[in-house]
């Protein structure tokens, strides 16, 4: 579950490891809408982002079970138990930064990633994508950037099909009157 919502939040979403990191219930009470408050948001720079399809799903399960002041990434406190050392979790407390990139790296190893994998890679996903279906103009709101250019500087370079297709009808012949 923990590394779903990161995972999620993280391709679907944009949000940077500290904005994951402190995201509460509270974030997710407008129907449809993740708010990255001000106090949350680098910069301050509060923004609201929709719920794509994809991210429904989680959504609807944080809804449904993280109060307002829960942390969606909780703490983890560790109790002693009968055969030593147990996790608790501490909704009250977010989780340790190194705890997100952990997990964000054991998702890249169990999907075969052959680089090593960090959560703002994530958010470099969803700008490529967001760019590609909606607009580069779209993808810096949704990201929050104040600069269009460090937008641009989250992209990647078109991959072969996509020059492939992008020059598939371009031709030197003139065209015929």
């Amino acid at each position: 579950r923990f590394e779903r919502r990161i995972a999620y939040l993280g391709v679907c979403a944009g949000l940077r490891r500290n904005e994951l990191r402190l995201l509460q219930g509270r974030h997710f009470t407008r129907e449809g809408w993740l708010l990255v408050s001000h106090d949350i948001a680098k910069g301050g720079r509060e923004r609201w982002v929709p719920v794509m399809a994809d991210l429904e799903p989680v959504v609807h399960e944080l809804r449904g079970t993280t109060p307002p002041q829960h942390f969606v990434l909780p703490g983890t406190e560790w109790v002693a138990g009968e055969r030593g050392p147990v996790p608790l979790d501490c909704p009250e407390r977010p989780c340790d930064p190194k705890t997100i990139w952990r997990a964000v790296r054991r998702i890249g190893l169990r999907a075969g990633i052959g680089i090593p994998v960090h959560p703002h890679l994530l958010r470099h996903a969803f700008a490529g994508h967001v760019t590609r279906c909606a607009g580069l103009q779209a993808a810096q709101a949704l990201l929050g950037h104040a600069s269009i250019q460090t937008t641009e500087g989250y992209l990647a370079r078109p991959s072969p099909d996509e020059l492939a297709q992008a020059i598939a009808t371009v031709t030197f012949k003139t065209p015929p009157h």
